[in-house]
């Protein structure tokens, strides 16, 4: 066994690219029988520090964890579109993961913060044969909740096919998509924190191998439907899902601002007003009265046919608006990126609801009361007749003769 005090440096090696050099230095530390190499990398905003991986086949891989891709969107950037990254001086270490969570709707945590907005980027060791395709992962959770951490979104499989993998955090709940409907407000920050990302993606990757024309972007659930209005692979989720975007954002925000502070919970309240207390408010105390909008309107059927409590908004017409009219009606107008999409579907997803007698019984509850609630929004069926014809219809498939309080199991079979 090596002596603990003993360290080796490993020999210079370099990358590559498209472009030129890639990869400037890997350092080797040895201590007692452990090795670790390192790598560094030079940006445009300065030199990011990475680390050697190995996948259970031993594959080895480059994984850079935790390089911001915008500005923090703290105190006046809070709820704007953000904004680019200021250069730092020394080198970016970027060789652990930063366990930074943009804040959460569903749970509290150490580590939530504002200043989350960060990119991980993982190469397979085989970048000096050629440019490699890349796939861009956005993560799902109901525009609520979700992010990059590897302990989910890890890249070790992919590392074994050639391909770079990039994750990376986005603003959700009020912090991604509060929206007043003018300029105070405009919405959908968190889709626009996904854009910034890829856009670095875009002018950066050549650097680490990849190739910018062969960018893949993929996602599940929330992520689907971020997915579905670019172009990529969505699963179980698109732009064309009920619950995809937010019909009564205005509402919404100054519901939860009120929880805080009754005064800002009217809509008499200018936003520009509004705007300015919000800033003020402490990222935990507007966090906590999201966690209660949420669980007040968790079994509202109205809610959630308006769309996810926080989730993307049609904006008004203003400069770096993401998009202006719904996205079923652009594609009834043909106003849509005509590029190629992969969708399909997790077939288990939220089953973990499965376990939940609460859940199941209120969902069961609120299909008798309202049986028109188990017809697709999509279908925009509004004449009142066929509603009920059609709810009829589906609650004899499910039920027959009984209802679903009797079988509330049923409820997860139900679209």
């Amino acid at each position: 066994m090596a002596n603990n005090n003993n360290s080796h440096s490993f020999p210079h090696r370099s990358l590559r690219g498209p472009k030129g050099l890639l990869f400037g230095v890997i350092i080797g530390v040895q201590l007692g029988i452990e090795c670790t190499q390192y790598v560094i990398l030079e940006l445009p905003d300065g030199l990011v520090k990475g680390r050697v991986e190995t996948t259970i086949t031993n594959t080895s891989f480059y994984s850079f964890q935790g390089i911001p891709f915008a500005a923090p969107p703290i105190n006046e950037l809070r709820f704007k579109a953000p904004q680019p990254v200021e250069p730092w001086v020394d080198v970016l270490d970027a060789t652990e993961e930063k366990n930074i969570v943009c804040f959460q709707v569903t749970s509290d945590r150490d580590e939530e913060s504002e200043d989350c907005l960060f990119l991980n980027v993982f190469v397979t060791e085989y970048a000096d044969s050629l440019p490699l395709p890349v796939m861009v992962f956005i993560y799902g959770g109901g525009f609520v909740e979700g992010s990059s951490e590897s302990v989910n979104y890890g890249p070790q499989h992919f590392m074994e096919y050639g391909v770079i993998i990039v994750t990376f955090n986005y603003r959700v709940g009020p912090f991604g998509f509060f929206s007043t409907g003018d300029d105070a407000i405009p919405g959908n920050a968190g889709l626009k924190d996904q854009n910034m990302a890829l856009q670095w993606i875009h002018t950066n990757i050549w650097r680490f191998g990849g190739d910018p024309e062969k960018v893949t972007v993929f996602g599940q659930s929330a992520g689907g439907a971020s997915v579905s209005f670019r172009a990529g692979i969505a699963e179980s989720g698109s732009f064309l899902s009920p619950w995809a975007y937010q019909r009564d954002q205005v509402a919404i925000t100054y519901k939860t601002a009120g929880l805080i502070d009754p005064t800002y919970g009217n809509q008499s309240v200018s936003s520009s007003d509004l705007l300015e207390y919000l800033l003020t408010v402490p990222a935990r105390d507007l966090d906590n009265a999201s966690h209660i909008v949420a669980s007040a309107e968790s079994f509202d059927y109205n809610q959630l046919a308006q769309g996810f409590f926080y989730a993307p908004v049609v904006e008004h017409e203003h400069d770096g608006a993401f998009f202006t009219k719904t996205m079923f009606d652009r594609l009834k107008e043909g106003d849509i990126n005509r590029v190629s999409l992969m969708t399909g579907i997790d077939s288990e997803e939220c089953m973990f609801y499965a376990d939940s007698e609460e859940y199941n019984n209120q969902l069961a509850a609120a299909n008798d009361d309202v049986p028109s609630r188990l017809i697709p929004l999509d279908l925009h069926i509004e004449d009142e007749d066929a509603k009920s014809e059609v709810a009829k219809a589906i609650t004899e498939l499910y039920v027959a003769n009984g209802t679903f309080a009797d079988t509330p199991r049923k409820n997860h079979y139900v679209p």
